[in-house]
């Protein structure tokens, strides 16, 4: 039987989110860049909770694993905590970013 994963954004991750939504508001004249995109994050998160190993191992901070899942031009970075049943979206980089120098854990 599968166990349920529960999920959990950190706080950095729902600033880098709503930097993102910032960025295409100032940039960009169509409101639904936003609704996309966030359509499309929350499928991947979606798709990170059924299967929370979809995703490879990138980076190892201390003893926490990060997995890297990606959508459009943009990186959820999380971690899979096991005996919790509990994922953690750390952080939401576009791919252009030194998303191994920002993760600080």
């Amino acid at each position: 039987m599968n166990k349920k994963y529960y999920l959990e954004i950190t706080k950095f991750a729902e600033d880098d989110v709503d930097s993102i939504l910032l960025y295409f508001n100032s940039h960009f004249f169509n409101p639904r860049i936003n609704e996309n995109f966030l359509n499309l994050l929350n499928k991947q998160i979606e798709n990170i909770i059924i299967n929370p190993h979809l995703y490879e191992v990138k980076l190892s901070r201390n003893t926490i694993k990060i997995r890297v899942a990606t959508f459009m031009n943009y990186l959820i970075c999380y971690t899979v905590l096991e005996d919790e049943y509990r994922i953690i979206i750390l952080r939401v980089f576009h791919q252009l970013e030194d998303y191994e120098n920002k993760l600080s854990i």
